[in-house]
């Protein structure tokens, strides 16, 4: 895993704790080996849509200030928040009301991918 992407999972952990659980949990189902990053950062999309769908108030701002900030950017970072975070959220999140909810959180990039992946 790049910097950048190790930078990005150790601040987003440090926002949310569910999300550091699951980063652990991911890591020791992988261990010895590093899990593949669109993996982990897929794993770590499930977690936000489970907190998310149950009440979206749950995932801060400051989580999608991250995700829009690494969405900014280019390389692998931007390809791992948008193909392993961003379309693990989207495709699990199956109301499409809250789905709506969830996108008006994201940025442009963020968005515009996400709708992309699904289609709208």
């Amino acid at each position: 895993m790049g910097d950048a992407c190790a930078n990005f999972v150790n601040e987003l952990v440090t926002l949310h704790p569910s999300l550091a659980e699951k980063l652990i949990e991911v890591r020791e189902y992988w261990a010895p080996d590093e899990p593949p990053i669109t993996i982990l950062f897929g794993e770590i999309g499930r977690q936000i849509t489970s907190e998310f769908v149950y009440n979206p108030e749950n995932i801060g701002r400051d989580v999608f200030n991250l995700i829009n900030a690494g969405m900014a950017g280019d390389g692998l970072l931007l390809t791992a928040i948008a193909t392993g975070l961003i379309e693990s959220v989207v495709s699990n999140i199956k109301d499409e009301s809250v789905r709506e909810i969830f996108l008006g959180q994201l940025g442009e990039k963020a968005q515009a991918h996400a709708r992309a992946w699904i289609g709208k």
